[in-house]
């Protein structure tokens, strides 16, 4: 590598609202840093306080922008050149329009323009707008899977080329349980949900599959275990628990520890994720990583990421999904068979070698382009 490289990515990812977005943030820069003859690595605008990666640094960026729009095109392109950086990495859908050297955005998934319906807050048209012009400004574009590649070609007038995939891994922390590190809750079966709640997760479908495995001799007892900040859908999951009779046989969670996350995967029968469109899916190979099956929807990149290491039901097929989950819970056999399989699908994934796919990406960028100028000052100046 190019020890000289200095890459500089948006800080204020690290402390992002959105799960996902802080754990690839987290994971993909640290991977990076911690490299061999690797490239600098500048937080740009990190809060003062917050916990860097090993080897990451906290760069400058101009302050007084409070908005989001105002931090993106004005306090990054700022802090940019006050860094004197050769790449910019925007690690979540928006990057700067102007003044930052050859950049680079990772596009997640296409929610936002390919179902637009779920989406019902009155900015989100706005929101649609800075993605996509984002997305047409970009140097290059990283995405989590050959399924969000396409959707991104279906949304965007971008060329093939410029899109690069590169999946993500399970953080090192998710591992199976081990003679010295017992399940949570062992004598209480339950399945677990990860994500945020939101209508595309249909986690509706959870409930309903859960108040069907409980009507089936030795499911009478299964719980559901629901991890993830609420988005404002509570209250609709509440009127489904209700209905199906399960509202005592579910528990809620928001913001956990990753401590509590690991003990919660450990101890599922199941992760039951029925999600109808993803751009990846980190929680199942975070799930396969702890030797916990999987039972999911086929939507989106799900067959691509868990190939046939997990049951695949239909979106909406509670039915299926009940019987998936009914085998699982009672049947040992073959639910070792499935986290067997699980382990090996999720060995296959890893944050070093997405590190080195990124970090190609920058090198392929700053040989094509040279460094913009920059004012060539210290990373610790404001």
């Amino acid at each position: 590598m190019i020890k000289s490289l200095r890459i500089g990515f948006d800080g204020r990812a690290l402390i992002a609202e959105a799960g996902g977005v802080r754990r690839y943030t987290r994971a993909l820069f640290g991977a990076i840093a911690a490299m061999t003859d690797g490239p600098e690595v500048i937080a740009i605008g990190a809060q003062a306080g917050v916990s860097l990666p090993l080897n990451v640094v906290a760069g400058p960026a101009q302050s007084g922008m409070p908005t989001n729009l105002g931090w993106t095109l004005w306090s990054i392109p700022v802090g940019s050149r006050r860094a004197a950086l050769d790449v910019y990495h925007a690690p979540a859908y928006t990057c700067p329009w102007w003044g930052v050297p050859p950049t680079v955005v990772t596009i997640h998934d296409c929610s936002y323009e390919r179902c637009p319906e779920w989406y019902p807050h009155r900015r989100d048209s706005f929101r649609r707008l800075f993605y996509r012009y984002s997305a047409v400004m970009a140097d290059s574009i990283i995405t989590d899977s050959e399924f969000s590649k396409r959707e991104i070609l279906l949304a965007y007038d971008v060329e093939p080329d410029r899109i690069v995939v590169i999946p993500l891994a399970a953080s090192d922390c998710f591992t199976p349980a081990t003679t010295e590190s017992s399940p949570v809750n062992e004598a209480e079966p339950y399945v677990l949900h990860v994500g945020d709640l939101h209508p595309r997760r249909d986690v509706s479908m959870a409930l309903n599959g859960v108040a069907r495995v409980r009507q089936l001799p030795g499911g009478e007892n299964l719980r559901l275990v629901i991890v993830g900040v609420d988005r404002g859908h509570r209250p609709v999951l509440d009127r489904v628990a209700a209905s199906a009779g399960v509202s005592h046989a579910v528990e809620y969670y928001e913001n956990v520890s990753d401590d509590k996350l690991l003990g919660l995967y450990r101890g599922a029968k199941a992760l039951v994720y029925t999600s109808r469109y993803e751009g990846f899916g980190l929680p199942l190979v975070e799930a396969m990583a702890c030797g916990t099956a999987v039972v999911a929807t086929d939507a989106g990149p799900t067959a691509e990421v868990v190939a046939d290491a997990a049951e695949l039901v239909e979106p909406r097929d509670e039915s299926g999904l009940a019987d998936a989950l009914h085998c699982l819970v009672v049947d040992q056999v073959h639910r070792e068979q499935c986290v067997k399989a699980g382990l090996s699908r999720a060995a296959k994934f890893s944050w070093e070698h997405a590190a080195q796919q990124t970090v190609n990406v920058y090198k392929n960028l700053s040989e094509k382009r040279p460094r913009k100028g920059s004012s060539k000052l210290s990373t610790t100046d404001s």
